[in-house]
């Protein structure tokens, strides 16, 4: 009975020497837990006591620690759903299980006016890490009126939003001058530009183009004057936003001939308005955008 005692006694201290790493199917165990085989598990598998939120994967963070996150590669469908804001203010609560979003915005075009047309909207694209139910707050910039007569086209509407106190946002283009003395030397109206964090990217708005004078020939002796009206700019990030100028051909007795056209209005996201050919009256610019990935 003594030998017995005394035998499981020195088993109990030799497995408690050896009960910092313990094996399964290896008699040299490395961590706490080492497994030599297959894994079966029957329920959930939590670290630091948390289950993973659904779309969720286990990763490694930047100090080397496991943790639940969102997968994120190029080419992944991380980001499959969004919404999208054409006008107005509001606000959108992110749904259960995201923790990350991308956003896309887009400022107003401005306003084309006589002399040519308006500048596009600025663009910005952040990323931000977030919690279920967070209110996000947003603001979509109108486009810019057009100019008429001796008034200049307005400049677009800052786009915004706000994530937990971090803002990010996109300018409107500049509105075209209509004042005489640009007719010739035309003060180009620049494209907006954008802001946001540290995680943030952008690109500035295309500027508006200045009207275009030439003369073609009809006939012998006789010239017809060709005014082309400045196209508005494209929005940043995008191609044909901007506004088409309006067309005209002009003989010498001051009237049109043949064919002509109105300038034409930008379009969302951020087209700046197209200058006037044909009047003395511009395009009004595209309103503009903001889309949220999730």
């Amino acid at each position: 009975m003594k030998q017995a005692m005394l035998l499981l006694i020195a088993m109990s201290a030799a497995l408690c020497s050896l009960a910092q790493n313990v094996g399964i199917g290896t008699t040299d165990p490395k961590e706490k837990l080492d497994v030599n085989g297959n894994t079966n598990i029957n329920g959930n598998i939590k670290i630091n006591g948390t289950t993973g939120q659904p779309g969720q994967v286990l990763m490694t963070n930047s100090a080397g620690t496991t943790q639940w996150g969102s997968f994120q590669s190029p080419g992944s469908d991380q980001y499959k759903n969004f919404v999208c804001f054409a006008n107005g203010s509001g606000s959108w609560n992110v749904p259960d299980g995201v923790t990350q979003l991308l956003i896309e915005v887009w400022g107003g075009g401005g306003g084309g006016s006589a002399y040519g047309g308006g500048g596009g909207g600025g663009y910005a694209r952040s990323q931000f890490s977030v919690t279920a139910g967070t209110s996000i707050t947003y603001t979509v910039g109108l486009g810019g009126s057009r100019g008429s007569g001796t008034t200049n086209g307005q400049s677009g509407g800052t786009s915004t939003v706000n994530v937990s106190g971090v803002q990010s946002s996109a300018y409107g283009g500049d509105g075209a001058v209509t004042d005489a003395t640009f007719h010739i030397l035309f003060q180009t109206p620049d494209g907006g530009s954008y802001n946001g964090g540290q995680n943030t990217i952008g690109a500035n708005g295309e500027a508006g183009y200045q009207n275009n004078i030439s003369y073609v020939q009809k006939s012998t002796g006789v010239f017809l004057q060709t005014l082309r009206g400045g196209k508005g700019g494209d929005g940043a990030n995008t191609v044909n936003t901007g506004g088409h100028g309006g067309f005209a051909n002009i003989n010498s007795q001051g009237n049109f001939e043949g064919l002509q056209s109105d300038p034409s209005a930008g379009r969302a996201p951020g087209g700046g308005g197209g200058g006037g050919g044909t009047s003395s009256v511009g395009a009004n610019g595209g309103s503009g955008r903001i889309i949220i990935w999730y």
